[in-house]
């Protein structure tokens, strides 16, 4: 299975695991049935609507459909972050080159390349290419710097934190505020990333959860320095905070 090497500036190392045409070519095929149904649906409507508004019905199908066909790819992979229906059930992700989250320019460029990739004439060219390209990227993938990415398949554990560890956070987190210190708020956005972090810390290595640990830390030091006189490791100041601290809003 190919691999993309990522390098973060905090000199982190891993790997995606790339999609291979198979699975593109699948998670393509239930897009288009889903955008058939949709259209489908949106003639049904129509046709129900002539009664209603007359033809006008008609040119209100023409137009939807027409941005149904533009925009279905766009929407989804700005919305769910590099995911479209078919590629969420194939456990597919398209990302920017270096591992980056899409941009919207990302988002527009690759997909308004997808009907050169699928055009009678140039489709056949664009198809091989993605099969004979080390990294199996289309002409768009290519144009826009992304490309398409397996996700890992975690199993989160039933519970977060389990009772016996939970019950000694909170009395830990009541003998820090006893003596003064002052836990961190967090914002949904943190407490998102904080949480994903602690459900996938088994499945990193040592040395990259140390350091993003580190990070996430002594990130949360720098609202209250008096916290690095606490005597806590990263991994017990991120976790006091997830369990003692309540949301805030986005930040």
């Amino acid at each position: 299975m190919l691999e993309y090497p990522v390098v973060t500036p905090e000199n982190l190392r891993f790997n995606y695991r790339l999609a291979g045409p198979a699975s593109r070519f699948a998670a393509w095929l239930v897009d288009l049935l889903v955008l058939v149904l949709l259209i489908s649906a949106l003639g049904l409507l129509a046709v129900v609507g002539v009664r209603i508004i007359g033809n006008y019905a008609f040119a209100i199908y023409g137009l939807l459909s027409f941005l149904l066909l533009v925009g279905y790819w766009m929407f989804f992979e700005h919305w769910w972050r590099g995911q479209t229906p078919g590629k969420r059930l194939f456990g597919l992700r398209v990302v920017a080159e270096g591992g980056l989250p899409l941009t919207v320019s990302h988002v527009v460029l690759r997909n308004l390349l997808r009907w050169l990739d699928q055009s009678p004439a140039l489709g056949g060219v664009a198809a091989l290419g993605c099969l004979l390209q080390a990294q199996h990227r289309r002409p768009g993938d290519l144009a826009a710097g992304t490309l398409v990415v397996r996700e890992l398949k975690l199993s989160p554990p039933a519970e977060l934190f389990d009772a016996e560890l939970q019950g000694r956070l909170v009395a830990l987190a009541g003998a820090l505020q006893e003596e003064g210190f002052e836990l961190p708020r967090l914002d949904s956005d943190e407490r998102g990333f904080l949480l994903e972090l602690v459900r996938r810390k088994g499945n990193l290595e040592l040395g990259v959860r140390r350091c993003l640990f580190a990070l996430a830390a002594n990130r949360l030091r720098a609202r209250d320095p008096r916290l690095s006189n606490a005597k806590l490791s990263d991994e017990a100041l991120v976790l006091l905070s997830l369990i003692s601290a309540p949301s805030e809003g986005p930040g």
